[in-house]
């Protein structure tokens, strides 16, 4: 064996370039997958670091009412010594300049002293200590001080109170303040908060109380001891999300709670990304196919040699395979070095939208992955193209004949090379059904584009009959040239070129959806929490500027209690349910929020049964009718005919499905789950959310201020703002997808690089003819250029055709948008890839071109 070995590694060092390039192919697979999997480690370990930073505390109760006098007894008396108890409420509202009623929406936080328990609170300017004064006083972030024109020492108004800037926060803690936000952040004493008028009727704040105990394991403890007492049920460890709460529900989380639900969230992205490393890693081996069927097809005599000297066929084999066992373990190696460094570039794309600082993490078991993925991409996709040395025959080879190859070893190794594929999709997907559906995909892709190429190939070259000049003939004739397998060249090409349109594709669409102006349904301004006994007043206020449109829509607060007479019970979250079980428990839970419309809105199409009888007045103790949104529908598993049971402020009322609806929500209309007879909800005294349309950024902000004066209960979102934000974080997701999809397209030009390979001795005899019939270097190059030009430019082509016609069909039918494809995007991409397959495959030619005439026929 140490024999095998010896000769193995004798061989390899004969390979020179070839050797480099399958080096290079693995390397840039393995580079794209260890990054995303060292930034996922790093993440998790920043989190695990921060657990208790991320909630500010050992243990959270969270509850959109003060936490009652009793359980705040019960919880005093089962706390372990030396704990600390402290308070945190949070509401949104709107801060206004005081005198030029300039406003923005913030997000208000009154905090007790010694705030934040763990985690780092930075202020410029001032301590927190500062606060907690007779005076009213605030610290809020800076760019809040910009939009408002204010400067540390001015005053500001919350809700009915003015209170004086004394600092600004430079830096925030937890997950109440970190991440995406949609206004700026300020701090308040929670002595002043009253005098705000904030916590009045109507009002949507969050009540945190905040638990530190003396030892790490006593947290979760006081979790399920405040659970088993307050009879809550293990739902209540989860995050609360949206309306999903009650008035007197009340979550209890621990530290580690926290940890699990950030990480759970983070885990989507980090498996997506991980299919997009695949991608490229899958077209590597591709490119590594290529490269190993040109060293077979140039060592045949090598081949001959050793059985000649006494090797059979499979150790001839086992040799090979070891040499690609070594250039897999080389090009692994190379790629968990680069894929650390890259890494960093990651980590800075997205660090201002996440909850912890991510330190600097060399993770080892990503490195290892990528060591063991650099050898099993390398020996199975090499596997196919080498099975030819097994029936290689010595006297065949001095004959020049390379003889008849039997097909079933070739067969086998493809279809190990194909189950290899799928098992590793579905691990880096951890899900058998995402990772065989994204393995399906991109097979599906590859098959269309070598159709295409199959089509389009032959008669790109039948076209040298008619085109003028050697160079151009020449060049379209090697498009047909036997053994070159152009057509794998433009599938990688394609594939690759396909990731990136089609991320072009999604965020072009999702961005003109966005974009405020761009869509009349479009409103610039969104405001919440206007009381029904206001509402006259609002639309006064509206009817006295015809500049400004409002359109108001009603909202009453209900629970789910039974369908179809079934109750509605509190399931066990301890209990392993798949993730479509897991939705329709929390929609049949959540807080559902109902509303009514004479007829539906622009935004909405009636998809089964018919529009409800707006008209009729039911009693509450009479059957009214709903409209259900499709999808909401088949969550909770209801349709047509079908009876709600629902209640509102403990009144219970009775809706029988007649309509299910089709909801466009990237409108910004106030649009609603479930629509229901008026008369059944106007007792209810619904709160009111209005769209309103304005046409300039002026009249934005003067209209903002006028309505946080006559109404300081309500909240207004400016919808450009919150689309600012969204840019700004679809930017840099974008960004380190695209990053991702570029080892891709690297990939690909290693696949073309590959097959030059593998037809290099064809070429360099075919230069060496050319030349001595008189062709110049201009000759070769413009033959050459145009060739892969073709090449280049079929498979951008097709593949960016194919992702504007997926990705549009996607928007369409699956996230309900309008595609807006981004042509000129597209185009340039195309010019590219078809630029780069140019001058990678010339410089992949260069040594066929230079080859002396002279020199070729010696080394033949």
């Amino acid at each position: 064996m140490s024999a095998v070995r010896r000769l193995a590694w004798w061989q390899l060092r004969g390979l020179g370039w070839r050797a480099v390039l399958l080096i290079a192919c693995v390397a840039i697979g393995v580079t794209a997958r260890v990054s995303v999997g060292a930034f996922a480690a790093q993440f998790d370990t920043a989190v695990k670091g921060e657990a208790r930073a991320l909630l500010l505390a050992d243990v959270e109760i969270t509850g959109r009412s003060a936490l009652p006098s009793e359980r705040q007894q019960h919880l005093q008396a089962v706390l372990p010594p030396g704990s600390a108890v402290q308070s945190l409420t949070s509401c949104v509202t709107m801060a206004a300049h005081p005198s030029v009623w300039r406003s923005q929406i913030i997000q208000l936080m009154a905090v007790d002293p010694g705030f934040p328990f763990y985690g780092t609170l930075r202020l410029g300017g001032t301590k927190l200590e500062a606060l907690f004064t007779d005076e009213p006083c605030t610290v809020v972030q800076r760019d809040l001080l910009v939009h408002l024109e204010l400067a540390v020492g001015d005053m500001i108004r919350f809700g009915e109170a003015e209170f004086r800037i004394v600092g600004t926060i430079d830096e925030l803690p937890g997950l109440a303040f970190g991440g995406f936000a949609l206004g700026s952040r300020a701090i308040i004493a929670q002595q002043h908060l009253q005098r705000t008028g904030l916590l009045g009727f109507g009002a949507r704040a969050r009540y945190r109380t905040l638990v530190r105990v003396p030892e790490l394991a006593q947290g979760p403890a006081l979790v399920d001891t405040l659970i088993a007492d307050w009879d809550l049920g293990q739902d209540s460890r989860k995050r609360m999300r949206g309306g999903e709460m009650s008035d007197d529900a009340v979550r209890v989380r621990s530290y580690r709670d926290a940890e699990d639900q950030v990480q759970t969230a983070f885990a989507r992205l980090a498996d997506f990304l991980r299919l997009v490393a695949l991608s490229g890693l899958l077209l590597a081996g591709v490119g590594i196919a290529g490269v190993v069927r040109g060293i077979v097809a140039e060592e045949l005599d090598a081949v001959a040699l050793l059985q000649v000297l006494g090797a059979s066929g499979r150790r001839v084999l086992g040799i090979l395979l070891l040499q690609m066992a070594l250039c897999g373990l080389a090009g692994g190696a190379l790629g968990a070095v680069l894929g650390v460094a890259v890494q960093q570039g990651l980590t800075g794309a997205v660090q201002e939208f996440l909850p912890v600082q991510l330190p600097f993490v060399v993770d080892a078991g990503a490195m290892a992955w990528g060591l063991v993925l650099g050898l099993v991409t390398c020996v199975v996709f090499a596997l196919e193209p080498l099975m030819a040395v097994i029936d290689v025959r010595p006297l065949q080879v001095l004959r020049g004949d390379a003889g008849r190859q039997r097909r079933w070893p070739r067969v086998v190794a493809s279809m190990v090379a194909v189950a290899v594929v799928c098992a590793l999709g579905m691990w880096e997907a951890r899900s058998v059904v995402v990772g065989g559906v994204f393995v399906l995909g991109l097979v599906v892709l590859g098959v269309v584009l070598a159709g295409v190429a199959g089509v389009i190939l032959p008669a790109c070259a039948a076209l040298r009959r008619v085109v003028p000049g050697f160079a151009l003939r020449h060049g379209l004739t090697n498009l047909h040239r036997p053994g070159l397998r152009a057509g794998s060249a433009v599938v990688a090409l394609g594939l690759a070129t396909a990731l990136l349109a089609g991320l072009a594709v999604y965020r072009s669409s999702l961005l003109a959806e966005l974009e405020p102006g761009a869509d009349e349904r479009m409103p610039a301004l969104f405001a919440i929490n206007v009381l029904d006994a206001d509402r006259v007043d609002f639309e006064a206020f509206f009817a006295e500027r015809p500049a400004a449109e409002a359109e108001l829509a009603p909202m009453v607060q209900a629970r789910l209690a039974a369908i179809n007479g079934e109750p509605i019970v509190a399931d066990d979250a301890s209990e392993a349910v798949s993730a479509a079980e897991e939705r329709r428990r929390h929609f049949r839970r959540r807080e559902q929020n109902l509303s009514w419309r004479d007829q539906p809105g622009a935004a909405e199409t009636i998809v089964a049964g018919r529009w409800m009888d707006v008209t009729a007045e039911r009693a509450l103790d009479e059957i009214g009718e709903a409209s259900v949104e499709a999808e909401f529908a088949e969550s909770i598993g209801v349709g047509l005919g079908d009876e709600l049971q629902l209640t509102i402020r403990g009144l219970p009322i009775t809706v029988r499905v007649t309509s299910l609806r089709e909801v466009r929500w990237a409108s910004f209309q106030p649009n609603f789950f479930i629509l229901v007879t008026p008369s059944l909800l106007r007792p209810a005294s619904p709160k009111w959310i209005a769209a309103i349309s304005v046409d300039t950024a002026e009249g934005r902000s003067a209209l903002q201020g006028a309505l946080v004066r006559q109404f300081p209960e309500i909240s207004v979102f400016d919808v450009a703002d919150v689309v600012a934000k969204v840019r700004a974080l679809l930017d840099r997701i974008a960004w380190a997808v695209s990053f991702l999809a570029l080892f891709a397209l690297a990939a690909g030009l290693l696949v073309l690089t590959g097959l030059v390979a593998a037809g290099a001795r064809q070429r360099r005899q075919e230069a060496a003819l050319l030349r001595t019939l008189g062709a110049r270097d201009s000759t070769l190059l413009v033959s050459l250029g145009v060739e892969f030009a073709v090449i280049g430019a079929l498979g951008s082509v097709s593949g960016t055709a194919l992702a504007m016609v997926v990705s549009a069909l996607g928007m369409h039918y699956a996230l309900d948008l309008d595609p807006s494809l981004p042509w000129a995007l597209c185009a340039a991409l195309v010019a590219t890839v078809t630029a780069l397959a140019v001058v990678v495959g010339l410089l992949a030619c260069r040594r066929a071109v230079r080859a002396a005439p002279l020199e070729v026929l010696r080394d033949d």
